[in-house]
Formats: structure tokens, C-alpha cells, sequence
């Protein structure tokens, strides 16, 4: 089978987080069911050319000059990029009709059109009379929960003409399904993660982490202010008040970075949070690891990546009542579930984890087993996607 895959973010290099899901799911369709894969992404001034080998074809498109104003894709998202930038804007006729006429030029030896995002999926249902390939629509959430008509317009009639649509949360499920009037084409499959083994992850332990008294809470995506890790640290500040050991990773980069670090200073707590930057995904592991407690306040969440990977790890997880995390975590039980915006409830449930090292510990086995037994891991997203290609192929 041959399939296309149109993506807005892609990784530019080894270990760069942009669209590292997507390429995921690529090497797992590869290895697992020797999938032919062409990918079509935006080009970026970072990025090398097209890569090609037997299976897997990447292009990446050029969609502005000078190449310094390409503006619209990777960086801090699309999303954000709009908000903040008019070049972004005028980037985006250019940067579809890139994609378009890549995507003919590789269609007729394809079989399935996989599009990642509404708005890419739009573009490949439009164009679809000219290449008659069935097309699927890979909703994140992130397209259905912008504050950009525009885009939300466009992604839901992307949702009603596609031939099949992937949702990653059981909330995009059912508003997809409604939407379409059709739960036969709408499927739900949990993005992928990577599940060390016992013996692994036990290896990594002894590692990384720190053999004293001290607990460490870690947090990691990109920081930006729906991300609320103001709220994080006011949070972890009435902690710190009487736990000295208790300290604070923060892992990642973004727009919010310096007034974070300035409320970090403010707060007194230089000496208990650190801020790595951007690490690559291998490196992440060993923040994991040497992590006792994974913290979430975003207001904005689809898949939740960085929190299945933490539980995966067998870490407790606090996360706010938002996106998927909220349905993975057992509320008392493998981690707590906050409401978002609220401090004082976020601080009660670290400070509950930090005091009680039996709970800590259970929260951590029970969120483990919750991820084997949800079959969250990337050979099984897979497999379900297969099922899907199939389906629209009518392939027994």
C-alpha cells in the first residue's frame, strides 16, 4: 500500500519535536506493515532539502520568498504564528498551493491521501474529483478548538466531506461523529508512545535519578500562556513553603520563556526550578526518569503526548480537566484531576503526591498499566490506522 501523508510540521532534523508524532506514525506503518510513504510538509529555512529512500519520500515545500519570510508553519504553531504575525497570514495561499502541486505530482502512485489537520484535509477533499483518491482526515484538536473561525469553518467541512476522519480523543470522537452523521467512517486511535520496557525503565531509574530525599515534579511542552505554567508555579511556590526537598523542571521553549523565568524570581524559587530549553526527544527520557511527578495546567490539550509519555514511565500525573489526559488519569488513583485556572487546587493535589510516598508510588504503577491496557503505544496506533486505509480501500 501507498500512502500520502500532508502534514503543516514535520521534524527538520534528528530529534526535533515538530510533527515528531506524525513521522511516529510513519515509522511504525513502515517497519510494521511495509507501507509506502511520501510526506509532504512546508519547507523551513532550518530544514535540509527532500529526503528519499526505499520506503519513505519526504518533501518539503518552499511556499515564500525570500525563504526568511516563510513564516506560517513550525516555530511556535500555526495557531500562534497567525496571532502574531501579518507575513504569516500571507503566507498561507502560497504555502496550500505548494502542497497542492506537490500532491499531484506523486498522487497517481498513491493510494490513500492521509491529511493531518482540517485544513490540509480541505485541500485534499477539494482537489479530490481531479485525483480520485479516498482521503483521510487525522483531527488533532487543536483545528477544532482554535479561536479562528476560519480555521474551525474549514475543518469541520473537512470532517463532513472526508472519505473517513482519525480522531485522538474521545470528545473529537463524538463531535466528529455527530457532525458527520456517520460513526462507521469515524475512529477513534490514541496517538502513540514509547513504552520502556521493566528492565529499561528500571535501568533509566538508576540512572537519572537522584538517590536522596528530594522529589522531582516535571512539566514539558511548549510554553506558551494557554499552557498556564504561571499557574504551575504559584502552584509549586505553596508547595515549596514546606517542602525543601520538592524542586521543578520545566521542560521546553516558547514565547512565555522570559516572563516565566522573571515570575520564577519573584517567587523566590531560583534555587528549585530549572528551565532546560528545548531537548531532543531522546534526551526527554532521561528528564522522565529522573522525574517522580508529572504536572499539567494547560487550558489547551488534544492527545496530551507528554502526559501518556510520563505515565508510560510510570509517573503520577496531575493534569487540569481538559483533552484526553483528563479521561487517562483515575482521579485519586493514577494521578489527580484539577479544575483549570485554579492554584489552590493544583497546589492540594502536589502537595498531596509530594507528602504521601505510597500514593506516589501506586499513582505511578496504576498509570502504567492504565497505558498497556488503553494499548497506547505507536505499533498499535498502526495498526488501528491500517484498518482504516483498508476500510477505505475495501481490502478485507
Amino acid at each position: 500500500m501507498r500512502v500520502c501523508f500532508l502534514t503543516t510540521s514535520y521534524p527538520r532534523w534528528q530529534g526535533d519535536a515538530a510533527g515528531d508524532f506524525v513521522q511516529e506514525l510513519v515509522n511504525s506503518l513502515v517497519r510494521r506493515h511495509n507501507v509506502e510513504i511520501t510526506v509532504i510538509a512546508p519547507a523551513d529555512i532550518k530544514a535540509s532539502g527532500n529526503e528519499e529512500d526505499n520506503t519513505i519520500s519526504v518533501y518539503r515545500c518552499r511556499y515564500f520568498w525570500p525563504r526568511g519570510l516563510q513564516r506560517l508553519a513550525y516555530g511556535d504553531g500555526i495557531p500562534w504564528n497567525l496571532r502574531h504575525s501579518f507575513i504569516a497570514w500571507l503566507n498561507i495561499p502560497f504555502l496550500l498551493g505548494a502542497i497542492i502541486f506537490r500532491m499531484f505530482t506523486v498522487v497517481r502512485r498513491i493510494d490513500v491521501i492521509h491529511a493531518n489537520w482540517g485544513i490540509l484535509g480541505a485541500v485534499a477533499i477539494a482537489a479530490r474529483f481531479i485525483h480520485r483518491k479516498p482521503v483521510v482526515v487525522m483531527i488533532h484538536g487543536t483545528d477544532l478548538s482554535s479561536k479562528n473561525k476560519l480555521i474551525t469553518t474549514v475543518t469541520k467541512w473537512a470532517i463532513k466531506h472526508a472519505d473517513a476522519v482519525i480522531t485522538n480523543s474521545p470528545q473529537n470522537y463524538e463531535f466528529c461523529s455527530q457532525l458527520r452523521g456517520d460513526e462507521k467512517k469515524t475512529y477513534y486511535i490514541n496517538n502513540g508512545v514509547e513504552c520502556p520496557e521493566k528492565e529499561q525503565l528500571a535501568e533509566l531509574r538508576q540512572k537519572y535519578k537522584k538517590h536522596d530525599n528530594s522529589i522531582n515534579l516535571l512539566s514539558m511542552a511548549r510554553l506558551i500562556p494557554e499552557r498556564r505554567y504561571d499557574i504551575v508555579l504559584k502552584a509549586f511556590a505553596k508547595v515549596r513553603l514546606g517542602n525543601d526537598n520538592v524542586f521543578l523542571t520545566i521542560l521546553g521553549d516558547g514565547p512565555a520563556l522570559a516572563q516565566l523565568k522573571s515570575l520564577v524570581k519573584e517567587l523566590g524559587l531560583c534555587d528549585s526550578v530549572q528551565f532546560p530549553g528545548m531537548v531532543r526527544h531522546s534526551g526527554v527520557f532521561e528528564y522522565i526518569a529522573a522525574a517522580d511527578v508529572y504536572v499539567s495546567a494547560t487550558t489547551v490539550e488534544t492527545h496530551g503526548s507528554s502526559v501518556a509519555e510520563a505515565a508510560a514511565f510510570g509517573l503520577p500525573v496531575i493534569v487540569t480537566k481538559v483533552g484526553f489526559p483528563a479521561e487517562l488519569v483515575v482521579d485519586g488513583i493514577s494521578g489527580f484531576v484539577v479544575e483549570p485556572n485554579d492554584e489552590i487546587q493544583l497546589a492540594g493535589a502536589i502537595e498531596k503526591m509530594v507528602r504521601d510516598d505510597d500514593l506516589r508510588h501506586r499513582a505511578g504503577e496504576t498509570m502504567r498499566k492504565r497505558i498497556d491496557e488503553l494499548g497506547i503505544s505507536w505499533p498499535i496506533c498502526a495498526e488501528k490506522t491500517m484498518v482504516v486505509y483498508k476500510d477505505c480501500l475495501n481490502i478485507k
